[in-house]
């Protein structure tokens, strides 16, 4: 890895575990025994380092969800526990982007719109490829799903006066529109998917339970 790979891991890695308004340049400095001046060399500014780490954190997540699920045989029970693999540390993300929202207005406005783009793409692939595999209606329109699912997510994430059933979390809330808005566009072989992981996870809720 580079040096400067390095120093973004290592803002990254920071940024989750003190948050986003914590990370000073001098501390970062001095825990990677460099001088300011040369993070500075690498990085036009604090913003320029705090968005490659985002970038970062961005794609570590994703690549930790794709070694997790590769090797599963059900496609959508691969997407569903992947989702369930990153809302893991849902609550850390949530807080670096009210951070970021506010002390960096223009920079959450820029990593919003290519993350969100970028989830535009991701999820028109998965579209296309579960319809080659028979999972998913080939009659859908594929970009009013995209949009769709982006807002009923993002509405239950982002909404401050989302009001839900007692004992319900936001991120059951989200399981539950996924794999909801998955079995409205499959097809039959779709559907006996979806419901084979819902019965394997039932079981082994009830299994703990016990």
């Amino acid at each position: 890895m580079s040096d400067r790979g390095i120093v973004v891991e290592k803002a990254a890695n920071y940024i989750m575990d003190y948050g986003l308004k914590s990370l000073r340049m001098d501390d970062l400095a001095q825990q990677l025994a460099m001088s300011k001046r040369t993070l500075y060399e690498m990085f036009s500014d604090k913003e320029q380092l705090i968005y490659e780490s985002l970038c970062f954190l961005h794609e570590a997540e994703h690549m930790r969800v794709r070694e997790k699920v590769h090797t599963y045989n059900n496609h959508l029970a691969a997407l569903f526990d992947g989702f369930l693999i990153m809302t893991e540390k849902s609550h850390v993300h949530k807080r670096i982007t009210q951070n970021l929202q506010k002390f960096y207005p223009a920079l959450y406005e820029k990593v919003q719109t290519e993350f969100e783009k970028k989830s535009f793409e991701d999820l028109r692939r998965l579209l296309r490829n579960y319809i080659d595999e028979g999972l998913i209606k080939s009659e859908i329109n594929i970009e009013l799903a995209v949009v769709t699912f982006h807002f009923t997510a993002h509405g239950i994430i982002s909404s401050s006066k989302l009001s839900l059933p007692e004992g319900v979390t936001e991120k059951e809330a989200l399981f539950y529109a996924i794999v909801n808005f998955f079995r409205g566009l499959a097809t039959l072989r779709g559907v006996e998917q979806i419901d084979q992981y819902m019965k394997n996870k039932n079981e082994i809720l009830y299994k703990i339970d016990r």
